[in-house]
């Protein structure tokens, strides 16, 4: 919406009045010079924060333990990570292939394990397995399916992933998918 130039405090009208106001604004920030600095620190320290953030937001885990564990849900037993989240198969991958990769592998970050993986109490070691993805890391597989993460779920005994599309669904001890109550029926797969 247009402004009227004959409105006071407008630049519009003569030199002086757009001079006034330009030295009205430059004697505050002379006056405040704190601020300049402190918007420097607090950009400096957003741009630390969200690095921090996009190194530690891997699906590599730290955590000591078993790399696969069983915790119970609302659906049963259902296998877990080190830290406790939920893993998930999808539908689509084939029998120890994974095919979820870039945007995919973002919002379904692959169970990744450095090491041999290990099982808890519950878990067949026999059926718990590695495969090597395109980007040379190692991820988990348990009974030919290729195990992720859904990156909603952040607090151990989510399970916000379970259903989606009708193709991602959380994994029994058994090394089956696990699917909801009136859920959507799983793609064709293996």
């Amino acid at each position: 919406m247009a402004r009227d130039p004959a409105e006071p405090g407008l630049a519009a009208g003569t030199p002086s009045q757009a001079g006034a106001w330009r030295s009205d604004a430059a004697k505050w920030l002379i006056g405040h010079r704190w601020i300049p600095a402190l918007v420097g620190v607090a950009v400096a320290g957003g741009i630390a924060a969200l690095l921090v953030l996009s190194l530690s937001g891997s699906s590599t885990s730290n955590v000591t333990g078993p790399s696969l564990r069983v915790d119970s849900s609302s659906l049963g037993n259902i296998l877990v990570d080190s830290r406790g989240l939920t893993l998930y198969s999808y539908g689509h991958d084939s029998r120890n292939v994974s095919v979820c990769t870039d945007v995919c592998a973002r919002v379904w970050p692959p169970a990744i394990v450095s090491g041999t993986p290990t099982a808890a109490r519950g878990v067949s070691q026999a059926r718990l397995r590695t495969i090597k993805r395109s980007d040379r890391r190692t991820q988990l597989v348990y009974n030919g399916h290729p195990l992720y993460n859904f990156s909603e779920d952040n607090r151990r005994g989510q399970i916000g992933g379970e259903g989606f599309l009708g193709v991602w669904f959380v994994v029994s001890p058994a090394g089956r998918p696990v699917k909801q109550p009136g859920s959507a029926p799983a793609s064709a797969g293996y």
